[in-house]
Protein backbone atom coordinates (compact mmCIF):
# COMPACT_ATOMS: atom_id res chain seq x y z
CA UNK A 1 0.00 0.00 0.00
CA UNK A 2 1.56 3.24 -0.69
CA UNK A 3 1.39 6.41 1.59
CA UNK A 4 -1.79 7.73 -1.19
CA UNK A 5 -3.74 4.30 -0.38
CA UNK A 6 -3.08 3.14 -3.23
CA UNK A 7 -2.84 -0.77 -3.60
CA UNK A 8 -1.09 -3.14 -5.57
CA UNK A 9 -0.72 -6.86 -6.35
CA UNK A 10 2.00 -8.71 -7.43
CA UNK A 11 1.70 -12.49 -9.64
CA UNK A 12 4.88 -14.47 -10.14
CA UNK A 13 5.24 -17.45 -12.69
CA UNK A 14 8.92 -19.04 -12.14
CA UNK A 15 9.54 -21.32 -15.43
CA UNK A 16 11.37 -24.16 -12.92
CA UNK A 17 8.91 -24.36 -10.89
CA UNK A 18 11.32 -23.47 -7.96
CA UNK A 19 10.32 -20.39 -5.65
CA UNK A 20 13.83 -19.96 -4.23
CA UNK A 21 13.65 -16.29 -6.83
CA UNK A 22 10.28 -14.88 -5.54
CA UNK A 23 12.07 -12.11 -2.88
CA UNK A 24 14.12 -10.98 -4.96
CA UNK A 25 11.72 -10.28 -7.74
CA UNK A 26 9.62 -8.99 -5.35
CA UNK A 27 11.61 -6.03 -4.27
CA UNK A 28 12.95 -5.87 -7.63
CA UNK A 29 9.20 -5.30 -8.90
CA UNK A 30 8.47 -3.22 -6.04
CA UNK A 31 11.53 -0.73 -6.40
CA UNK A 32 10.93 -0.45 -10.05
CA UNK A 33 7.35 1.05 -9.14
CA UNK A 34 8.60 3.54 -7.03
CA UNK A 35 6.53 1.36 -3.85
CA UNK A 36 9.38 1.79 -1.63
CA UNK A 37 10.85 4.51 0.81
CA UNK A 38 14.72 4.92 0.69
CA UNK A 39 14.33 3.49 4.15
CA UNK A 40 12.83 0.71 3.06
CA UNK A 41 15.14 0.12 -0.05
CA UNK A 42 18.42 0.19 2.12
CA UNK A 43 16.93 -2.23 4.36
CA UNK A 44 15.98 -4.64 1.71
CA UNK A 45 19.25 -4.57 -0.81
CA UNK A 46 21.21 -7.22 0.89
CA UNK A 47 18.34 -9.17 0.16
CA UNK A 48 18.50 -8.42 -3.42
CA UNK A 49 21.22 -10.85 -4.59
CA UNK A 50 21.39 -14.21 -3.78
CA UNK A 51 24.09 -16.88 -3.78
CA UNK A 52 23.54 -20.52 -4.39
CA UNK A 53 25.55 -23.02 -2.69
CA UNK A 54 25.80 -27.03 -3.18
CA UNK A 55 25.90 -29.48 -0.11
CA UNK A 56 29.39 -29.07 0.43
CA UNK A 57 29.18 -25.05 0.85
CA UNK A 58 30.57 -23.92 -2.67
CA UNK A 59 29.22 -21.79 -4.72
CA UNK A 60 27.75 -22.92 -7.62
CA UNK A 61 25.91 -20.04 -8.80
CA UNK A 62 23.27 -16.68 -8.10
CA UNK A 63 20.13 -15.11 -8.48
CA UNK A 64 19.78 -11.84 -9.94
CA UNK A 65 16.87 -10.23 -11.37
CA UNK A 66 17.01 -8.08 -14.54
CA UNK A 67 13.75 -6.24 -15.65
CA UNK A 68 13.70 -5.56 -19.00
Amino acid sequence: RKNNGEVYGIALKVLDGNQRCSPQVAIAIMKEMDLLSMDEMNLLDKHISTTLKNHRKLEVGSIEVEIL
